[in-house]
């Protein structure tokens, strides 16, 4: 079978997938019947092209990265990936706080309600838990810094 005829044949089973759920099921089932016949040989197999393979090891690994980030916020958070991204581009891919730019920004939740409030940066988001998320603590450490600032300057 040449090229075009198994992209044709994979359209083909694309869109009978997509469109009959009855043969859905019954491929479906022919797969897991095969799976647990065949499953040692293929894991084997897979394992064998995971060693020595290395463009397919980093494939493996993107992929493995991108379902776990994925389930995570969808689990956690109950966010999609794409309502992150939107999130992200809303803040302008700063922490709300600090208003610096990081790689890997946080979601920040309340704690009591479970409710989403920003991305945040890892030291933004400890600094919030360790304050307990009580804004008289943050009020009162601002003093005290600006307290020493000033004491400081004088001296």
């Amino acid at each position: 079978m040449d090229t075009q005829q198994r992209r044709y044949q994979r359209e083909y089973l694309r869109k009978r997938k997509a469109e009959d759920p009855d043969f859905r099921s019954k491929r479906a089932a022919r797969q897991r019947a095969y799976r647990a016949v065949h499953g040692d040989r293929l894991n084997a197999l897979k394992r064998q092209r995971y060693a020595t393979d290395l463009e397919f090891r980093t494939r493996i690994k993107a992929s493995n990265t991108q379902h776990a980030r994925r389930y995570k916020l969808m689990h956690r958070y109950g966010m999609s990936l794409e309502e992150f991204g939107l999130r992200l581009e809303q803040q302008q891919g700063v922490c709300a706080i600090c208003r610096r730019t990081f790689d890997k920004l946080c979601i920040d939740h309340c704690h009591h309600t479970g409710k989403l409030r920003g991305l945040l940066c890892h030291g933004c988001n400890a600094g919030l838990g360790f304050y307990e998320d009580n804004p008289a603590f943050m009020i009162r450490s601002a003093a005290y810094l600006r307290y020493w600032a000033r004491k400081h300057a004088e001296s």
